[in-house]
């Protein structure tokens, strides 16, 4: 006789992994902390590639602006500015990284939890399946 609930459980499972599951398992294997690092690198190298390419299409715009520059002392001070600029922009960049990696760890954490309560309880409505059909 098919259990209802069994199927259910196995089917909810399936969607599970088939969505935004395999992601989140493989998310899951990572403890906490080095999630948040391995997101944070990430965003340094994707915001330090981002700034520069801003600051490509920045000089390209700025033609007539960097014609009229004649003394070093105004390239020392765009450099100085280009440089506190990427600095701020790469710590609010950073910050928002963080904080979105640790939101995204504790969800994938809870839809885990959830897939493995499921896998527990399928696993043992078959032990008890197994242990019924041996007492027969």
């Amino acid at each position: 006789m098919i259990n209802q609930e069994k199927v259910r459980d196995m089917t909810r499972m399936a969607a599970y992994e088939d969505g935004d599951g395999e992601m989140e398992i493989q998310m899951s294997t990572y403890r906490k902390k080095d999630y948040v690092a391995l997101q944070l690198v990430k965003a340094f190298i994707f915001g330090t590639i981002a700034y520069g390419i801003m600051l490509v299409f920045w000089i390209a715009k700025a033609e007539d602006f960097l014609a009229d520059i004649d003394s070093m002392d105004t390239i020392t001070s765009i450099g100085f500015w280009v440089l506190i600029i990427y600095f701020v922009f790469l710590a609010a960049y950073m910050v928002c990284s963080f904080f979105v990696a640790r939101r995204q760890y504790d969800t994938c954490r809870r839809h885990s939890k959830a897939y493995l309560r499921r896998l527990r309880r399928v696993c043992r409505s078959y032990s008890a399946d197994e242990d019924t059909t041996v007492k027969d």
